[in-house]
């Protein structure tokens, strides 16, 4: 291949690659130089295109000290084994700032004992940013995991251990990641092996007592459940230490329960979206297991209205309780707040006239006697209060009540905890997935989702046996609005062009921002050329509207615009492409 046609080559891979594509020629006496630097290579390095051609030492300059030896000596190790470069590094940018750089690219040997490498090189500070962010949340999300007491742990399809809390050390002496890659069955005495594997089915089964193995040979008695989790293949596994059982049968009973509840906690915890049904099934699960409660609510912060409002209730009306606005004074806890026991409201008391309606409105809230409020702490900071209710007995709610709810509390702090930080995280990793395809000043698709919105509606065109339109849109014009009227301005008439364009088409359509003053259309579903005609008189009609009044001025611009239509114009991609660039560069050359 000659130097002329891999030139034109690489300039045709240019627009579907990343970064900026370049040629890294090393002569056999080791010297260097850049035959070819796409246009990207001033956004990625800070250098001029043709500072980088002339001289490949003003790449390496650009190139973090620390970083430079080892990107070298990798180049060398390539040139060497003709292995494809692989390299990430940092560079210092011409205002100071440091970047991170990706570079990939394969070498081949030339017929004069020259190595050559073909390859782009593309930022990605931001994808580092965000993996530094991911590892992060993923050690906060290990921090709540090892502040439970019992010994949890999340059991794959196969029956082996992916995850135990690290209070497997204080119950086995052993330590959890010793224990992970192992059967569940391992866990526990050999002699309570068949009962164990029973705990795979992950059914809603009673809770079974098994011997733990411990590893000094300790007797140890564990109270283990499990239970499926939602979208997973295997089961979450709860085991606590019941080695010093002294309970009651009533209270064996509640545990029991708590336990089921603590595990279902778990799974929702890995599956549960965090909403009012999470919230509601909390609290009638608390009702259920506290001894005393006959009715309860739970009340969260909520920082628009600066108080304390009701998500949740059961043996209350929830909907005449969601009107009462709960500020710490009328809460009335303790400080700082704790469980406690707590009489009900006094009706002398000066509360608002529409507070006291409501709450004398809320079902049978006027009948409590007695109440347990629990306080919900999450992040170093009290997120709500877990209330349980009687209406018969001032005297209900005793230590083991307590204990129970208290522990509930705790888990119900973790759920919030862990489900908002996923929520968190979810909402981050849609905006960078919507920043990686948007453009940051008009939100519309840049290059790479107009690329693919294209290509899959060439693909729909093919198998419908239909046509797809492709409009190119340049303004003519528009530097001088940058030099006259400043950047600022310019970039308004970006976003209001975006606006005209996108109104100028249907839902299904595409329009993208490509680059500077640059815009693409992509048409699905067209009859045939007179449709593209139509489209562009709507987008000519709109465009030659005043973009309004600058510095005295009425700021008119005129566009170019080119067509292209498949299959007519073409099969493939870059053909529809150049015909509508070139159609677009003819109407701008014939003004």
């Amino acid at each position: 291949m000659t130097t002329g046609s891999l030139f034109e080559r690489v300039r045709e891979l240019e627009p579907l690659l990343p970064g900026a594509v370049y040629l890294w020629h090393r002569d056999a006496d080791g010297r260097s130089s850049i035959p070819y630097a796409g246009s990207g290579v001033l956004e990625a390095f800070g250098v001029e295109r043709r500072s980088a051609t002339l001289d490949a030492r003003r790449i390496l300059e650009r190139v973090h000290p620390d970083d430079l030896d080892g990107l070298v000596a990798s180049i060398e190790a390539s040139g060497e084994t003709l292995r494809p470069w692989l390299y990430e590094f940092r560079i210092r940018r011409p205002d100071g700032t440091v970047r991170w750089l990706a570079a990939r690219s394969l070498p081949e040997r030339l017929a004069d004992g020259a190595t050559q490498w073909t390859g782009f090189v593309r930022d990605v500070t931001e994808d580092r940013l965000l993996s530094d962010r991911f590892r992060k949340s993923e050690a906060l999300l290990r921090q709540v995991t090892d502040a439970l007491h019992d010994v949890v742990c999340l059991v794959d399809g196969e029956g082996r251990i992916e995850f135990c809390t690290p209070s497997s050390y204080l119950a086995l002496g052993r330590e959890a990641t010793a224990l992970e890659g192992q059967r569940l069955r391992e866990l526990f005495d050999e002699r309570d092996w068949e009962e164990a594997e029973g705990l795979l089915n992950g059914t809603d089964a009673d809770p079974i007592e098994l011997r733990g193995a411990h590893a000094e040979g300790r007797e140890v008695w564990f109270e283990a459940t499990s239970r499926r989790v939602a979208g997973h293949a295997g089961v979450v596994v709860s085991c606590r230490d019941r080695t010093a059982r002294v309970m009651d049968r009533r209270r064996l009973l509640h545990e029991i329960g708590y336990r089921r509840t603590l595990v279902e906690l778990m799974a929702e915890m890995l599956a549960a979206e965090l909403d009012d049904r999470f919230y509601q099934r909390l609290v009638e699960r608390a009702v259920e297991l506290v001894p005393g409660a006959q009715a309860g609510s739970m009340l969260l912060w909520n920082a628009g209205s600066v108080a304390y409002r009701y998500v949740a209730a059961t043996g209350l009306d929830l909907d005449a309780l969601r009107q009462i606005r709960m500020t710490p004074e009328i809460l009335g806890r303790s400080q700082p707040p704790r469980i406690e026991r707590v009489a009900p409201f006094d009706r002398d008391a000066e509360l608002e006239p529409d507070v006291l309606r409501a709450i004398e409105s809320a079902g049978r809230f006027s009948e409590i006697v007695m109440s347990l409020s629990v306080p919900i702490r999450a992040g170093g900071e009290v997120r709500g209060f877990l209330n349980l209710d009687t209406f018969e007995d001032p005297s209900a709610f005793d230590d083991a009540a307590i204990e129970v709810a208290g522990a509930l509390a705790t888990q119900v702090a973790v759920a919030l905890q862990r489900l908002e930080l996923q929520a968190s995280l979810r909402e981050q990793q849609e905006r960078f997935q919507h920043q990686a395809v948007h453009d940051p000043l008009t939100n519309l698709p840049n290059r790479r989702l107009f690329l693919d919105r294209l290509e899959q509606a060439m693909r729909r065109a093919r198998r419908r046996e239909s046509r797809v339109g492709v409009i190119f849109l340049d303004l003519d014009g528009f530097k001088q609005v940058n030099d006259l009227y400043g950047h600022a301005t310019g970039d308004a008439v970006l976003i209001e062009t975006a606006r005209r364009v996108q109104d100028a088409l249907r839902a299904e359509d595409t329009a993208a921002r490509l680059g500077g003053d640059e815009f693409a259309i992509v048409l699905n579903e067209v009859h045939d050329r007179s449709d593209l005609d139509l489209v562009g008189a709507r987008l000519r009609a709109s465009l030659a509207k005043p973009f309004g009044s600058f510095k005295g001025q009425k700021l008119e611009i005129a566009a170019s615009i080119g067509y292209a239509l498949h299959p007519e114009d073409g099969e493939e991609l870059e053909t529809v492409l150049n015909v509508a660039d070139n159609a677009m560069y003819r109407e701008k050359n014939a003004r």
